[in-house]
């Protein structure tokens, strides 16, 4: 038996939302007789699906169903999700079609590769990975200070910060540069890519 959500996308495939557009009760209605399936809150499964839109009382299609339309469908999804996550600029420049393209480890590796340069260029080292983040972020002696640095609890921070950094140079970026990785899970993907614009952020919240 086929969910509600799936329903609904043969619904659009079979051009049910055509202009002029059916009212929730029309759906309903399909839904009922194609399908048996009578769900309790049809508007909130119309208002997810993404080649939707509505207009007054009246769901209208965003774009007609066809093989370019299918892969638009999980596309849109995805880019819905990775731009309501709000990441990094320099995250969404060099990972953004990399991930909607479903190139997952080499959207992750740009990520990690970019934020390696970002901090060489702040702090002016001329290092790079691992060795670059300990003395960007160095406990005692920082190029790159987090807070004021005037007592245990900034200490801790400072020090806890240049782990993350050189461990997501050790961790994520390396084995992904070296190694044939692959990744196939896109929401794990977009916690690697969070990850990432965290540490982005910080950089540019970050005193020299």
């Amino acid at each position: 038996m086929q969910s509600p959500t799936e329903a609904i996308d043969e619904l659009w495939k079979a051009g049910k939302f055509r202009p002029p557009g059916r009212t929730t009760k029309q759906i309903e209605i399909e839904l009922q007789r194609l399908y048996s399936i009578t769900p309790t809150n049809t508007a909130v499964f119309l208002s997810k699906r993404p080649y939707l839109t509505r207009k007054k009382n009246l769901w209208l299609h965003k774009y007609p169903y066809s093989k370019q339309g299918g892969a638009a469908l999980k596309e849109n999804k995805f880019t819905q999700i990775f731009d309501s996550l709000k990441l990094h600029s320099e995250v969404v420049k060099v990972s953004r079609k990399l991930f909607i393209d479903g190139h997952y480890a080499q959207a992750i590796l740009e990520a990690f590769k970019r934020l390696n340069n970002y901090v060489k260029a702040k702090a002016k080292i001329n290092d790079d990975g691992k060795s670059l983040m300990l003395k960007a972020f160095s406990r005692n002696s920082p190029v790159l200070k987090l807070n004021a640095l005037s007592n245990q609890t900034d200490f801790d921070e400072q020090e806890g910060y240049m782990h993350i950094f050189a461990g997501t140079m050790l961790g994520i970026r390396n084995p992904k540069a070296h190694d044939n990785i692959v990744q196939k899970d896109p929401y794990k993907t977009l916690e690697f890519l969070s990850l990432a614009s965290l540490l982005f952020k910080k950089v540019d919240e970050s005193k020299i």
